[in-house]
């Protein structure tokens, strides 16, 4: 019950992954009930492959074993454990773990596997069989987070029925998925049976990834501070346990002083240190006597041995014979692993022509590689070998010329193409490098999109920009052409869609929006057209600017007309009231709203607000809301929130469930929190940690401590609210600011800081003036009123017509909410100057108005105001 998580960090060669195994193979013999399962990253493909390492220990967990088995790259013993588990790790998958069938493993095989053990797994067989497969494509962004929090959940309930070893290698190449997965595990490992034991290269990790701290980095400090120091270098140059370690591995008699000469050659690096004592032995540096005991040669000579490892792998490889040397080269364009059978179409080879080279004298003679797996795509055979180490691979690689490799990474491309058809997408990203690197930037192009398709289908979000943006790099190598046009279009379209999700297309640094609607309208695409137009219109929501939000729903229009399709009509007429909404023009939005409702209610329209809200009703009942609340008719307001949250409860639209709840949140503001109102909702979530979304947990923040006035020391919530506009700030998020500003301005006046929120508020007006956001006018006028009453007695005539000017624009607005609050402001105002009755009258003539609502804060304060006057 005591989980915890071990980090091995070492340079290339210093032998982590030789300790791990070691490691690893003594902990099987030492526990019968262990689990143990190893995740690779890779160098070429590890950054936009996402979640891999865990992917292949999920394999690994449900019983996809047999090719590893079958090269001897794990025990029999441990491969019947795991087929074993099989019906109880498929039974927790289905319990906890539902989403990450079809996305992180995949459900066929997995029956096939379940089907093959023999074991009584009938029921369980059958219940996967009626499970829903999450299918992707869904671009949520909190599909990611839901994936970490079940996979966490599988591995604790698996490991109270069997203890779990998790090997994660080269940690420095993973996606930045994989880490945060890792991130979120470690904070659950307590009380869980489960030993993480990870491996780094120290080097790769002090270097920033694009232009930012390594994610490992965050990884490893946040162990560090749960658990302590859990690292273990094997970089120590002061350590001579490491190769008298090697060097102890057979029987010897070497001296003291032989193994300190061994050590100061090898610097402790096992790699190194493994070869360097082969050559030894042949070269008669080191001689066995009959018993197998070894001990100083006659022959030993320090001098005439390399000094760089860089020197021993090569002296190693220019002693093979040519015919296997070139087949280690080619193999070596692949990558660290290989496939056989791709590797014999590149040298016109049969494959079982190959198999005695490489696994007879490459693998067991020369020890330079080793079979990782064999399985099948169809009815053909894939046999995935790997180098002993990647230095082997990374030297072979380096003796090719630019001419040589190009022409072998095309026919290493067009091999894996056939190897792996009808399903070649699944080797996106390798056929995206590899076609790069031969030139073919349309072919690269194609399946980094694909790739990209399949990372945000996934919900990993930030590895699908990367991948759709090494795309469009590639765009200038193009020929200017309609193919490139249409080309360019598909990347701007996912990289839009990304954007948003990860709360970048706020500032649009890459200028992706303006491109979008320009491409958009040189191909002809209207759907993709009015598409970029909702992008705008949501970038310049956010920004706070509704004139030129009117301004594009004018041009949306021209195109929702000239359709016939109804969704981008229905989508063209919730922009428009939602537009009218914030310009001022709330029984206006209202009306529209309540069409689109009618609407929506007879026919199912998908899609219809962009491509990330599924569920468009919740979204239209939750803003009818904000319309209600100011008209004077917020109990019905608060019946579309609650009808909002039922609407959901049977939806998997987490997206659409954020905009109800911030329309929730900013109705409770409206309304100075209804009955049920904020306080009891769940907090809401967004993914963050990514440019955009300090904006989203700013507004979350900043209502939240508003709406608890009633309980909160002033001073409290001033810093409160203070922090949250620096969280909005920073994420580009203006809409509705001039109403934050003037709340914000009401709570500095209740702390004695009243003239800074005076400038405050009278920054709040002239940016209504500027953008035309005017949803909130009336209020921000009362504020103000309120401040300047506050500030001097002198100031009191400028109060009363801060408080007028409220009561005028609420009445012009139709926002019976707001006139009432002003009206009230005046009220007590001219109590105060002897003006009772003529206060009272004001009052009561627009308290007699409502219908509703007598519960909420402001008629309850209007009443006991109106009782107070006589």
């Amino acid at each position: 019950g005591q989980g915890s998580a071990v980090f091995l960090e070492g340079e290339a060669g210093t032998g982590k992954t030789s300790l791990a195994r070691a490691f690893l193979n003594r902990a099987l013999d030492d526990h019968k009930d262990l689990i143990a399962a190893t995740g690779f990253s890779d160098p070429h493909t590890g950054l936009g492959d996402p979640h891999r390492p865990f992917r292949e220990i999920l394999r690994v967990l449900t019983g996809d074993v047999e090719a590893q088995w079958m090269a001897g790259s794990i025990t029999t013993d441990l491969a019947r454990r795991l087929w074993g588990l099989l019906p109880k790790t498929t039974e927790t998958l289905l319990d906890v773990g539902p989403d990450l069938l079809g996305v992180l493993i995949p459900p066929e095989a997995l029956a096939a596997r379940l089907a093959a053990t023999g074991l009584k797994s009938e029921k369980v067989g059958e219940r996967l069989a009626q499970a829903p497969i999450q299918q992707g494509g869904d671009p949520d962004g909190r599909k990611q987070a839901a994936l970490f929090e079940q996979y966490g959940q599988v591995v604790r309930q698996l490991s109270r029925v069997r203890p779990l070893l998790l090997v994660l290698e080269d940690l420095q190449w993973a996606d930045s998925g994989s880490l945060d997965l890792l991130f979120q595990l470690g904070r659950r490992l307590e009380g869980s049976r489960i030993l993480v034991l990870g491996l780094y290269r120290p080097s790769d990790v002090a270097i920033d990834r694009d232009g930012k701290r390594h994610p490992l980095q965050k990884v490893l400090n946040e162990f560090r501070g749960k658990s302590g120091d859990l690292r273990v270098s094997l970089d120590d140059p002061r350590d001579r346990s490491f190769t008298d370690a090697i060097l102890d591995s057979h029987p010897n008699i070497f001296s003291d002083s032989f193994r300190k000469a061994f050590f100061e050659r090898t610097q402790g690096n096992g790699l190194f240190a493994t070869e360097l004592l082969r050559e030894l032995k042949e070269k008669g540096g080191v001689s066995t006597d009959e018993s197998g005991v070894s001990k100083e040669g006659p022959n030993l000579d320090w001098t005439l041995l390399p000094t760089r490892i860089e020197a021993v792998i090569e002296e190693r490889t220019s002693r093979l014979p040519g015919r296997l040397l070139r087949l280690l080269q080619v193999a070596s364009v692949e990558g660290e692993y290989f496939t056989l059978e791709a590797i014999a179409q590149v040298l016109d080879r049969e494959p079982h022509q190959l198999i005695q080279p490489l696994s007879g004298e490459l693998e067991k003679q020369h020890h330079l590689v080793w079979l990782h797996g064999v399985h099948r795509v169809g009815d053909r055979r894939i046999s995935v070998y790997r180098f002993r180490h990647i230095l082997f691979q990374e030297f072979l690689y380096g003796q090719l010329d630019g001419a040589e490799r190009a022409y072998l990474h095309e026919r290493t491309a067009r091999a894996l193409e056939d190897l792996h058809q009808p399903r070649s997408n699944s080797q996106a990203l390798q056929l995206a490098r590899h076609f790069q690197e031969a030139g073919l930037t349309g072919e690269s192009i194609s399946y980094l999109l694909s790739a990209g398709h399949q990372a945000r289908a996934s919900g990993a979000f930030e590895q699908s920009l990367t991948l759709t943006r090494q795309a469009r790099a590639l765009l200038p190598g193009l020929p200017d052409s309609e193919e490139k046009d249409r080309t360019e279009l598909e990347i701007l379209t996912s990289l839009s869609v990304d954007a948003w999700i990860l709360g970048l297309a706020i500032r649009d640094p890459d200028g992706i929006l303006s491109r979008l609607r320009e491409v958009s309208s040189i191909v002809g695409d209207e759907d993709r057209l009015f598409w970029a137009l909702e992008c705008e219109f949501s970038r310049h929501h956010f920004l706070g600017e509704p004139n030129r939000c009117r301004e594009i729903v004018d041009e949306m229009e021209g195109l929702a007309a000239a359709s016939r399709k109804p969704n981008r009509q229905m989508a063209w007429k919730v922009w428009r009231a939602f537009n009218a909404l914030n310009r001022g023009y709330p029984a206006e939005a209202l009306v529209s709203l309540q069409e689109i409702s009618s609407e929506l209610e007879s026919k199912i329209h998908r899609d219809i607000l962009a491509p990330w809200i599924r569920c468009p009703l919740p979204f239209i009942h939750s803003l009818k809301a904000l319309a209600l609340g100011p008209l004077g008719r917020p109990a019905e307001g608060h019946g579309c929130i609650e009808e909002s949250y039922q609407l959901l409860e049977n939806q998997h639209d987490p997206t659409c469930t954020l905009y109800v709840r911030l329309h929730d949140h900013l109705f409770s503001c409206l309304c100075r929190t209804a009955p049920g109102g904020v306080e009891k909702r769940p907090e809401p979530t967004r993914p963050h940690g990514e440019p955009g979304h300090e904006g989203w947990r700013g507004v979350f923040q900043f209502v939240r401590g508003y709406c608890s006035e009633e309980h909160g020391d002033p001073h409290t919530r001033a810093a409160t609210l203070e922090d949250a506009i620096r969280l909005m700030d920073a994420g580009d998020w203006l809409a509705w600011r001039p109403y934050f500003g003037a709340l914000q301005a009401s709570v500095l006046g209740e702390i004695g800081r009243a003239e800074e929120g005076l400038e405050i508020v009278d920054g709040s007006l002239d940016r209504i003036e500027a953008t035309g956001e005017r949803f909130h006018e009336a209020d921000v006028n009362r504020v103000r009123g309120e401040i300047l009453g506050s500030v001097s007695t002198s100031r009191v005539d400028e109060a009363e017509d801060a408080f007028r000017r409220a009561v005028s624009i609420g009445r012009d607005q139709k926002a019976k909410l707001f006139e009432l609050r002003a009206t009230v402001s005046l009220a007590r105002l001219l109590e105060r100057s002897g003006r009772a009755k003529e206060g009272r009258r004001e009052l009561s003539r627009c308290y007699k108005w409502f219908t509703e609502g007598f519960d909420f804060p402001d008629l309850k304060e209007a009443r006991a105001l109106l009782a107070e006057l006589g």
